[in-house]
């Protein structure tokens, strides 16, 4: 009998500060310096900031997260993770197409965001969003074994 393979659904939902745990978990596989669980469950408590999830529609598992801060009509990306398995699977796009078009919906005008220079994969994300490069912060990022890395600087307009 021949199985064709279906990917799982993928839905994008608005996280609460009882989903910190499992975030942290996703960052700390992502990032150097990972937040701890209390950390992420103060900024999704934040009024400030807006929290989204990509969560497997059929076991609810959350696969990936965005928080960004905002102020008056702007916004900064403070972290995006997508869990290491479920990397280049199109979940990075899916979850930004949609908190992007939240934070539009909020008023949003400008969108920033800090990203490694090195860290190819997520600058190729976020060009096709259509950010543009507007600073550098040299030495920015601290790495595990001791050295810095540069910092790019990215906006995005939105409205």
């Amino acid at each position: 009998m021949l199985s064709l393979f279906r990917p799982d659904p993928f839905v994008v939902e608005t996280l609460d500060s009882d989903q910190a745990a499992e975030c942290s978990s996703i960052h700390a596989a992502s990032f150097a310096h990972p937040w701890s669980p209390a950390e992420i469950a103060g900024l999704i408590a934040s009024g400030a900031v807006i929290a989204d999830g990509v969560f497997n529609g059929r076991t609810n598992q959350l696969g990936g997260f965005v928080l960004s801060r905002c102020a008056a009509d702007e916004g900064e990306i403070l972290t995006i993770a997508i869990a290491a398995k479920l990397r280049r699977k199109g979940l990075g796009k899916l979850l930004l197409d949609h908190h992007t078009a939240r934070l539009r919906s909020g008023r949003i005008r400008l969108l920033f965001l800090e990203v490694d220079q090195s860290n190819e994969g997520a600058r190729a994300l976020y060009r096709r969003f259509g950010f543009e490069e507007v600073g550098r912060r040299e030495a920015y990022y601290r790495l595990p074994d001791g050295s810095r890395a540069t910092a790019l600087v990215l906006r995005k307009v939105l409205i």
